[in-house]
């Protein structure tokens, strides 16, 4: 996955470049790793994949909702048995309808961010900025703090900030939807008429 800030971020946000190569790798790993932990929040791409092809399963409705987006097309749905194209309509937004109940097809789809979104850019950087002046300024025991939508880690008595990701701002990029369908299987009088996979 795509790292969200770079050195260049971090250098302008403090208005130095690193001391040295050992600064610089230090800097590295704390995009990486805030990067990580974003990456695997959202439910979104922030890297843009073309023709990117995955296994998904339709709902008993014959829906299915597409992973990463951005979406920004979809070019092929087929049986993923066969590699045959199968029936079915892509909405222009996130899903797939028009699918066999519970079927399994493998979408090949481009989707993601062409760019790091400004906002996440400067959420991963306003971080890395807050490690590097606890490394400097903080001493003592870590405390961590939660109010509403925003957690915060702090070194006791230094009220130097660690870590300051707004909940808001990544909740942006995380599909907060849920459907509930109710009823009956369409189409079908019992299920001993569901088709067999």
């Amino acid at each position: 996955m795509a790292d969200l800030a770079t050195v260049d971020d971090i250098e302008a946000a403090i208005g130095r470049p690193p001391a040295d190569a050992t600064e610089e790798a230090r800097w590295g790993y704390y995009i990486s790793a805030i990067s990580e932990f974003i990456n695997g929040y959202v439910d979104d791409s922030f890297e843009e994949l073309v023709d990117d092809v995955v296994r998904l399963q339709a709902d008993y409705y014959g829906v299915l909702f597409l992973p990463g987006g951005p979406i920004n097309g979809v070019t092929l749905v087929a049986d993923w048995n066969t590699g045959q194209r199968v029936a079915s309509y892509y909405n222009g937004l996130d899903n797939i309808t028009g699918l066999k109940p519970l079927a399994v097809v493998d979408v090949t789809y481009s989707h993601g961010w062409p760019s790091v979104p400004l906002d996440i850019q400067y959420l991963v950087t306003d971080a890395i900025v807050s490690v590097l002046q606890l490394s400097t300024t903080g001493t003592g025991a870590l405390k961590s703090l939660t109010v509403g939508g925003t957690s915060e880690t702090y070194a006791d008595g230094t009220g130097a900030v660690v870590v300051k990701l707004r909940k808001g701002t990544l909740d942006k990029y995380v599909q907060m939807h849920t459907t509930y369908r109710l009823g009956g299987t369409p189409g079908f009088s019992s299920v001993n008429d569901l088709p067999l996979l």
